[in-house]
């Protein structure tokens, strides 16, 4: 009778404990993490603990491994160790780890041995020797990739097929080929730096200056013009292509772009031949230096600099088919976070955000330096990465080692509703569609921030990325000084919080995003708390 009614009890706690076991299945998502679509990952002990063949049996096998094998579970604990976002990192390792065994589209490299994804198709900084193994380190750094990448989109996006990842390797190894090619001609052959007097290069074999090749110094020509050149040489030159002959001598390309009523002697062309741009923006920039500098000695400088600068803040633009808002709050009365908008054409627009390093006077003579610079490159170039590449090659003289910005700038079709986006070190771009019922894109390309490197370095790992905007987007762009907000008891507002912010008010306008966003800020720092920092964001629904 006492073994019948022991056994009576044990057959209820365990039938108790099945039933908790099916609650959890279905309601905490951490407890239905599976890898390879038949391998679940236990969250109390964090193994891959079941294989299955049928979900059906996949309850029973849980069970099976929880009253006999798992450790924590028979020690009374129910808390999973790891939440569902690490578990799932573990469970993408899995895949990724089985699939680059196993997949040629998981194994493509170029000639150096840097490994393209296949997804956005893109070489990365991972490296795999021809020949070599892959490593465990090689293994989370791909993780890590995909993870943060855009073309991923957290899983619901589609692989590139082998052949399109070939063609990518190629097509890439061919620019280089000919960016290396070019890059000689113009360091070792006088035609190929033939320029006009406004510091555009002249092209030796269409003969026409490109408007977006800028030559005007030895670093620009060398640096960033090269990449330019070979571009225009591989996609529109059409007599480079049909293998025609090039100009002979430099004077022959420049004199056609001379001005009528001078002729200046060769010897005299770096003097006389400097770019108008390049002065223009140097004399502003100065000359806004100067001014503000000034303001530092007076006893009401930093107010004068303040309102100088809220003067200078752009209009918000107003463009059919697109509601633009921003919320812009800054800590001191001088700021170092900016914003502008650009016009580069008839159908598009920039959408620039920044962030010096710093406050006060300091700050607010490089930030109006750098917002400056960024918008004069930005007239007529079309490419985020090129504008911000030449915009950092002047920028970096100027700057003291210890100061840098961080930057993100897109280039708007209002006409395709394409938005090229390039990001220096920034915040990442958000981008929320409320009727699709698809999570929030996290857009984060590579790139370093401004006035850390002269100039090759910051290009080569400047990532221009291309996205494809719906009806229904919402767009936002952010300063850290949202995400590093802290409250009373020293936590910070963070990057969750403010995805959590847009998915909440995605379905409105930007305008209300940006009033909500701001009443999300104030009620966690506290009513009686100032600001940690400066705060700007951009708010662009799609129509």
């Amino acid at each position: 009778m006492f073994d019948r009614k022991r056994q009576s009890e044990k057959e209820r706690e365990e039938e108790r404990q099945k039933n908790w076991l099916e609650s959890v299945l279905r309601a905490e998502r951490a407890w239905s993490v599976t890898a390879l679509g038949k391998q679940w990952i236990c969250p109390l002990c964090v193994v891959v603990a079941v294989e299955y063949d049928s979900i059906d049996e996949l309850p029973d096998l849980i069970w099976e491994h929880l009253s006999t094998r798992c450790t924590p579970f028979q020690a009374g604990i129910r808390q999973p160790k790891r939440n569902e976002d690490e578990l799932k990192e573990m469970a993408r390792e899995i895949d990724i780890r089985a699939q680059v065994v196993t997949s040629p589209v998981w194994q493509q490299r170029d000639s150096r041995g840097r490994w393209y994804c296949p997804y956005c198709a893109r070489e990365t900084d991972i490296v795999i020797p021809r020949g070599g193994s892959i490593t465990t380190e090689h293994l989370k750094a791909i993780t890590k990739h995909v993870g943060r990448c855009f073309a991923f989109e957290h899983g619901r996006g589609a692989m590139k097929s082998v052949e399109v990842l070939k063609q990518e390797i190629e097509s890439f190894e061919s620019k280089q080929r000919m960016y290396a090619a070019v890059k000689q001609r113009v360091e070792q052959n006088p035609v190929w730096r033939a320029r006009t007097p406004m510091g555009k290069w002249i092209c030796p074999f269409c003969r026409e200056a490109l408007g977006g090749v800028d030559v005007s110094t030895q670093l620009l020509l060398t640096s960033t013009a090269p990449h330019q050149i070979a571009q225009h040489l591989a996609t529109a030159c059409r007599p480079y292509r049909e293998k025609k002959e090039p100009a002979a001598t430099a004077e022959e390309l420049e004199a056609p772009h001379r001005p009528k009523s001078a002729t200046p002697k060769p010897s005299e062309a770096e003097g006389q031949y400097a770019s108008e741009v390049t002065r223009r923006m140097q004399a502003e920039v100065d000359a806004l230096k100067a001014e503000m500098t000034a303001t530092e000695g007076m006893k009401r400088g930093l107010e004068q600099a303040g309102k100088r600068q809220q003067r200078m803040l752009p209009e918000t633009p107003k463009l059919p088919g697109f509601d633009f808002h921003v919320l812009f709050k800054p800590c001191d009365v001088v700021t170092g976070d900016f914003y502008d908008f650009p016009r580069i054409s008839e159908d598009e627009i920039g959408v620039l955000i920044g962030d010096v390093s710093g406050h006060g006077i300091e700050a607010g003579i490089v930030m109006s330096l750098i917002r400056k610079v960024i918008s004069i490159h930005a007239r007529g170039n079309a490419s985020p990465k090129q504008t911000l590449t030449t915009a950092n090659v002047d920028i970096y003289p100027d700057l003291d080692r210890a100061v840098f910005a961080t930057v993100c700038y897109a280039v708007l079709n209002t006409r395709t509703r394409q938005m090229k986006i390039v990001r220096a070190g920034h915040n990442p771009v958000l981008i929320y569609n409320a009727a699709s019922g698809e999570q929030p894109l996290s857009l984060e390309p590579g790139g370093m921030a401004i006035g850390m490197d002269r100039g090759p370095r910051f290009e080569a790992t400047l990532e221009e990325i291309t996205v494809d905007l719906r009806p229904g987007d919402l767009v936002m762009l952010y300063t850290d000084g949202v995400n590093e907000q802290t409250s009373a008891k020293g936590e910070e507002f963070g990057h969750a919080r403010v995805l959590d912010t847009l998915v909440q008010n995605g379905a409105y306008d930007a305008k209300y995003l940006m009033m909500m966003t701001d009443a999300a800020l104030m009620e966690f720092k506290g009513p009686t708390r100032p600001l940690d920092d400066d705060v700007t964001v951009i708010g662009i629904k799609v129509k």
